[in-house]
């Protein structure tokens, strides 16, 4: 398994010491369910939240003895050197990542089991996002967007040019006030912002655009525009978006709020 490895947040596991003996396995991910009982009836009233709750991983792993010494240290930084969800990839998987929180430090092991197996934990968000979905797809007039991956998506659009305008995407409609260079719409923390900060008061969206499977219009008019190095002023609209695999859940976020893949019930794995 010397060739099978993980990576956070881009850094090869192998580099600070640390070998899988197994590839990294991720437990299914239960949707949320929630239920009320009704008095002199029979039964609880049952109804899916559209949720999934966290699903967990685990890495058995080794590491080699002439590495143990200097890898307990960078390992112990390697992991836990950072708080909060982190990008997670393995190398038997190279089309898709996860956001995982690693949930132990397995240095002590690592010092008193030379060559003996270790597991890292991680808490994972349920979905499992497609890399290509960060791949922005540009937009100088109207348009179509394809969502081939049978879930719904949360874009990320990036809006170029100056003045109002009206973008819609599908059903959905968002009304610029004003544009002064670069917007940014996040439909995952329903955020609009630039570098000056949130823009929310600066948009009218009742709901931020999401992307369902298959054809998605693009219609924006008004008088965005954006300067070309040639000069050419031409209407823009520039989204990246990545969007779930066809066998998972419904519920699909991405790289903020961009291209996502929902748990997949089958596998367990995506």
């Amino acid at each position: 398994m010397l060739n099978e490895t993980f990576y956070l947040d881009g850094i090869d596991a192998r580099s600070v010491g640390i070998q899988l003996q197994a590839p990294v396995e991720f437990s299914e991910a239960v949707p949320i369910i929630e239920a009320q009982t009704i008095p002199g009836r029979n039964g609880d009233l049952i109804w899916d939240t559209g949720s999934y709750e966290n699903r967990g991983a685990s890495a058995s792993c080794f590491c080699l003895q002439k590495d143990v010494e200097k890898s307990v240290s960078s390992a112990g930084r390697f992991l836990m050197g950072k708080k909060g969800y982190r990008r997670l990839e393995t190398s038997d998987d190279p089309d898709h990542y996860w956001m995982a929180r690693v949930e132990n430090s397995p240095q002590i092991a690592m010092r008193l089991r030379t060559l003996a197996p270790f597991e890292i934990g991680f808490d994972c968000k349920p979905q499992r996002f497609v890399k290509d979905g960060e791949n922005a797809i540009e937009f100088t007039s109207n348009g179509t967007l394809f969502n081939q991956y049978g879930q719904v998506a949360l874009p990320f659009i990036t809006l170029y040019g100056q003045g109002a305008g009206r973008l819609t995407i599908g059903d959905y409609l968002v009304e610029v006030n004003s544009l002064d260079g670069t917007l940014y719409l996040d439909s995952d923390t329903q955020n609009a912002y630039n570098n000056n900060g949130n823009q929310n008061m600066n948009i009218n969206a009742p709901v931020f655009p999401t992307l369902p499977d298959g054809e998605i219009p693009v219609v924006f008019s008004g008088t965005q525009t954006m300067r070309r190095d040639n000069n050419d002023q031409k209407k823009e609209f520039c989204r990246s978006f990545s969007a779930g695999g066809a066998a998972c859940c419904a519920f699909c976020a991405g790289t903020g709020g961009g291209e996502g893949e929902g748990p997949d019930p089958a596998s367990g794995a995506g």
